[in-house]
């Protein structure tokens, strides 16, 4: 039950990066991203009674259905109204509407709920990026970063932010965390596209890196 509840978790989590990067993240192995945030969510209990809720949700997401799995989310917190994973689902079903003031409002009530919730800092992260505020992108990715050194969706989006503002030496250095952290999955091949990129570019120009 409990593999169930973070696996149907950090899928409604993966929905918004793809969504703000316009890139399929649905295949990426998330076993050490589920390791580590299992480990570190402050000894709050999971509300295992929430599972079926919020994996119907989290499908209802998937099929572009975000108006349905609102009402779940919501029905989710009226009857619990500590689950911060319904927040955050929630928040990713605003996102895909382009509410991205509701959604930033229910990531950060996520967080204030479980500080340790690494995906909530990603979807404002990745709110910021979409919004061009990169400098507050990079806030919350390295927030992200600081709770769990080895998550690798944080460390993608930041090199993303990185870029936009020209900062291609902190760039790559996120891009090959990523290749070390998750070298076998497809964010890791993008990653490998993106290096390539940035180094074609910077040898065209009269930067160094």
């Amino acid at each position: 039950m409990m593999k169930n509840y973070i696996s149907a978790f950090i899928f409604s989590c993966l929905l918004v990066l793809q969504a703000c990067d316009n890139r399929d993240y649905k295949h990426i192995e998330t076993q050490d991203v589920e390791g580590g945030f299992q480990s570190r969510d402050e000894g709050r209990p999971y509300l295992e009674k929430n599972n079926d809720a919020l994996r119907k949700a989290t499908k209802l997401i998937q099929d572009e259905n975000y108006s349905e799995a609102i009402k779940i989310y919501r029905d989710i917190i009226d009857k619990s109204p500590n689950e911060y994973a319904a927040y955050h689902g929630l928040g990713t079903a605003y996102f895909y509407l382009n509410d991205v003031a509701l959604a930033k409002s229910c990531y950060e009530k996520a967080i204030s709920l479980n500080r340790n919730l690494i995906y909530s800092y990603a979807g404002l992260g990745a709110i910021a990026k979409r919004n061009g505020s990169y400098t507050e992108a990079i806030y919350q990715y390295s927030s992200a970063i600081r709770i769990n050194n080895e998550f690798a969706l944080a460390y993608y989006g930041r090199a993303g932010a990185y870029e936009e503002i020209n900062k291609y030496h902190r760039a790559a250095d996120d891009y090959n965390e990523v290749v070390k952290l998750v070298p076998k999955s497809s964010l890791s091949q993008k990653s490998l596209e993106k290096l390539m990129a940035i180094k074609n570019l910077t040898s065209q120009s009269t930067r160094t890196w």
